[in-house]
């Protein structure tokens, strides 16, 4: 069934190709083909595509396409179509919701519409100084983090984005602190208080003040 598709695709764009070609024959022979001369030449166009076609299917060499190839074929083809129907419907839809309003209606769905621009812009300009503001919050506590994150931690309303960024500082120093102290676990220190971790074992700690405290105490790897 799905070859019979993909074969039926396949045909719908050959026979799109040889109008083409034979419009563009037409178009340069300067006639309509209604002459006995042009009917000639027609004539002999047609055994040739006969012949080309002749060729083609004794040649065996038929594309073969896997169920993954017709899959996202008919896929594809099927979401355009959905797409571009959808969009015309909604056209259409709109076009016939403002035909049957009145003047004033028309109006106010004219200043709806513009009210709605004015909110989408205002939004993008808030979350984008909250996202300003909350990188400046991890940068100050020494922590850096991708778009991704930053926006989950956001919002249109100041108090919430605030208790967001606090309550992530606070579980990522949590991680980092716990994190440490795992390395740590089970290693004597070293003669004058020292830990057996390395110089770049210590500047990798993200947190700053932990980092500067195992520095402290290690001051004779940064010599």
């Amino acid at each position: 069934m799905k070859n019979r598709v993909v074969k039926v695709l396949a045909a719908q764009e050959d026979v799109d190709h040889k109008a083409l070609r034979y419009g563009l024959q037409l178009f340069a022979d300067g006639g309509d083909g209604g002459s006995s001369g042009n009917d000639g030449d027609a004539g002999n166009d047609d055994k040739g595509d006969e012949s080309e076609d002749t060729d083609n299917e004794d040649s065996g060499h038929e594309k073969k396409y896997t169920d993954e190839e017709v899959d996202a074929l008919i896929e594809r083809k099927f979401a355009e179509w959905q797409k571009k129907h959808e969009k015309q419907q909604a056209k259409q839809d709109e076009a016939e919701r403002l035909k049957n309003m009145s003047d004033q209606e028309r109006k106010d769905h004219e200043m709806e519409e513009l009210r709605k621009q004015v909110d989408a812009l205002q939004k993008k300009e808030t979350m984008s100084k909250m996202s300003t503001t909350a990188r400046s919050m991890l940068s100050a506590k020494g922590i850096t983090v991708d778009d991704a994150l930053v926006g989950m931690l956001i919002s249109e309303d100041a108090d919430a984005t605030k208790r967001a960024v606090d309550a992530f500082i606070t579980a990522f120093q949590d991680a980092v602190g716990k994190a440490v102290k795992d390395a740590l676990k089970g290693e004597a220190p070293r003669k004058g208080g020292t830990s057996k971790l390395t110089r770049d074992q210590i500047m990798k700690v993200e947190n700053r003040t932990e980092r500067q405290r195992l520095i402290n105490e290690n001051m004779h790897l940064f010599k």
